[in-house]
């Protein structure tokens, strides 16, 4: 008779970062997305219904400041997985004097991994976590030093956090040298590496992946938003993405010559169906008249008012016309101030000084604001 293979499923996820703030969000928006990250814990929980384990590849909370509510909403969000939780400290909230984890204790899912649990027979989760925030050393090939081969018919997966590169690279004593823990795999020390630190789902071996984060933090990411389910055995490892995020960072850059060009930025705008949980950075280009500058100013206005978070960086020229300054029919001192500024082609400042004088005289439509008299006396 043929002895049964032994196998497991677990989820991997990973920088939860949880009591991020984010200055780009709105007032509003803030608590939302804060919010987000812990309705995040519930989904991956439904996601480990099959599970035997998950684990979090570090950086669980911000920073070991966390408040008390954050700390509640977020372990009482955990008690939702069907299976227990293996939290590593990470670069954000290492183990040391005074950590966030020291006040995780008697949870029925949780439980902060130091060094190597057995989550039954068989079964062992190891951990590479942080207890400073300069380590000094490889965790990763650290935690393997003291591993010997693991029985036939054991499974170990390895939990760490950290930048994943070649011995050496970039002169940092703390970089994961991932062909050393590819050999501890070849070795049977381990059978899976569980990262946690790039906020992207990544691959850097078979058995050796990044989660990436549950909700995106930057506009740099590529792919978060997810969490890993892994089947795993001594020969076969499968690893399928499970989608968690519902919020969208957004980086575009729009190359403006023209109204039709600003509506089609509006339309653009317009169609985006998520608004309330999606942030922009636009980065505009181009040359346009004051009047094409005010209707883009009114644009971005209602997005911004629309959306959880708009940046806009301008690189744009402003060409005013004849038409543009004798329709604001302004004379004296404010005449004399609009014809200096448009003589002052491709000077930013003074761009955005000649688009303001063109709001405030009322060339630009506000919806808001009457215009207010900049010209000679009454």
């Amino acid at each position: 008779m043929r002895a049964s293979v032994n196998r497991t499923r677990f989820l991997h996820t990973a920088d939860w970062q949880l009591g991020l703030r984010r200055h780009f969000l709105s007032e509003e928006a803030l608590p939302r997305y804060r919010q987000a990250r812990i309705d995040a814990i519930r989904t991956m929980a439904e996601h480990a219904r099959d599970c035997e384990f998950a684990v979090v590849s570090g950086d669980v909370f911000e920073s070991n400041q966390i408040d008390a509510t954050t700390l509640r909403r977020a372990l009482e969000a955990l008690a939702a997985f069907p299976c227990p939780v293996f939290l590593l400290p990470g670069n954000h909230d290492p183990l040391e004097a005074g950590s966030i984890h020291e006040r995780i204790r008697n949870h029925p899912r949780a439980r902060v991994l130091v060094s190597r649990e057995t989550v039954r027979p068989g079964l062992e989760v190891v951990g590479a976590p942080w207890h400073t925030k300069r380590p000094g050393s490889d965790l990763v090939a650290r935690a393997c030093e003291g591993l010997e081969p693991a029985p036939q018919g054991t499974l170990r997966v390895l939990v760490a956090h950290g930048n994943g590169g070649a011995a050496g690279d970039h002169g940092d004593a703390a970089l994961i040298d991932v062909a050393a823990a590819a050999r501890a795999i070849d070795e049977r020390k381990i059978h899976y590496v569980a990262l946690g630190d790039r906020h992207s789902v990544t691959k850097l071996r078979d058995r050796i992946w990044y989660s990436g984060t549950p909700e995106p933090t930057a506009f740099r990411e590529t792919e978060p938003g997810h969490a890993l389910i892994v089947d795993l055995d001594e020969s076969d490892c499968k690893v399928s993405r499970r989608p968690v995020g519902r919020w969208s960072f957004v980086k575009r850059t729009w190359v403006l010559a023209g109204q039709a060009d600003i509506d089609a930025l509006g339309l653009w705008l317009d169609e985006i169906p998520t608004k309330d949980t999606t942030v922009l950075k636009l980065r505009l280009k181009g040359t346009l008249g004051l009047a094409e500058r005010a209707a883009l100013d009114r644009t971005l206005a209602d997005a911004q008012a629309l959306f959880a978070g708009l940046e806009r960086r301008d690189d744009l020229a402003i060409a005013p016309g004849d038409l543009d300054l004798a329709a604001l029919g302004l004379s004296g001192f404010a005449r004399s101030t609009l014809d200096e500024l448009a003589r002052r082609k491709g000077d930013e400042a003074a761009g955005d000084a000649l688009a303001l004088l063109y709001r405030l005289a009322g060339g630009g439509g506000s919806r808001t604001h009457p215009p207010i008299p900049l010209g000679g006396s009454r």
